[in-house]
């Protein structure tokens, strides 16, 4: 090869192989990617990943083990192996300024494991922790994300003028959007509906509903249509309008999922109670406990059910 030739072509070759080789932070985008398009198990997943986070914490490149960390602790579906690798997140990325949304995410995911483990204070702290890093990150999407847990933590807490308030602020974000995300809305709203009903102002829930009613069959949307009919339905029993509950709620229940069906239940077998009709009531108190008895698993305001289910034994 020519001298001079070769001398010019000595950089293009340099660059042509620089471009070849993938950064650390590329590496890892990989390593996530390929994670996810497998669908490895966790187990899969760690032993795969393990090698990288070395390579990582090597290089001291913390935000990067930090995502390996938060990767994992989304796969796992043990709550004790979650936290673990979210304390591992958080501590690779809390001094780091470019792993601050990661460790915003990691507090969040940390409140939302909390939340199901029924540890409302420490969920409460993280998700206050997540907060104040969406402000700083000026990431409003997802400030309003931990808004609504926020929310719906103080409505399953009973702490219903907090929970309303968030519910409020997060619905007023819904509707400043450039275009309307339906399910996002819908599901603001309905828990708005829920809390009205569960703290008993019960106009006020009625109001919602039809704004919800009419909000569904706009957008041609009958399983949503039947959540407002249905919340309704238990609206009215709290009013003390027992055959129309009965009537909104059975028109809907076939459509909800378990959980959701259990509370329409809950509130039939209240109303048929109120009726004086105590054989279907308790059919519909049995199941719920049917269900308890499988899952040890009972939403707050279905606890009355054994209320019932004692006072019948004791007559029987």
């Amino acid at each position: 090869m020519n001298t001079f030739l070769w001398i010019c072509l000595c950089p293009f070759l340099y660059l042509s192989y620089a471009q070849k080789t993938p950064s650390l932070s590329q590496e890892i985008a990989f390593v996530i990617e390929t994670v996810r398009q497998n669908q490895l198990t966790f187990q899969e997943a760690v032993t795969y990943v393990a090698p990288y986070i070395e390579k990582t914490k090597k290089k001291h490149k913390n935000e990067l083990a930090g995502t390996l960390y938060y990767m994992l602790s989304k796969k796992a579906k043990n709550t004790t192996v979650k936290h673990t690798y979210l304390d591992s997140t958080i501590h690779a990325t809390k001094n780091q300024k470019v792993g601050s949304k990661l460790l915003m995410k990691a507090y969040f995911l940390k409140g939302v494991v909390y939340d199901t483990e029924r540890k409302y204070n420490l969920a409460l702290e993280y998700y206050l922790l997540a907060q104040k890093l969406t402000e700083a990150n000026k990431d409003i999407e997802y400030q309003y994300n931990v808004k609504f847990n926020i929310a719906f933590l103080h409505r399953r807490i009973r702490n219903y003028e907090q929970s309303e308030k968030f519910f409020k602020e997060c619905l007023e974000f819904e509707l400043q959007r450039d275009s309307l995300d339906i399910l996002g809305y819908f599901n603001v709203l309905f828990q708005l509906s829920s809390t009205y009903y569960e703290s008993e102002k019960t106009d006020a829930c009625t109001a919602i509903n039809k704004q919800g009613i009419s909000f569904a069959l706009a957008h041609d949307k009958q399983d949503l249509y039947h959540y407002f009919v249905i919340n309704e339905g238990i609206n009215l029993n709290i009013k003390g309008n027992y055959k129309a509950s009965i009537d909104s709620i059975e028109k809907g229940t076939s459509y909800l999922y378990e959980n959701d069906q259990l509370v329409a239940e809950f509130y039939l077998a209240k109303s048929y109670h109120q009726l004086g009709e105590a054989e279907k009531s308790l059919q519909y108190f049995q199941k719920i406990d049917t269900v308890f008895q499988q899952t040890n698993n009972l939403l707050p305001a279905l606890r009355p059910t054994y209320e019932y289910l004692i006072t019948a034994a004791k007559k029987n």
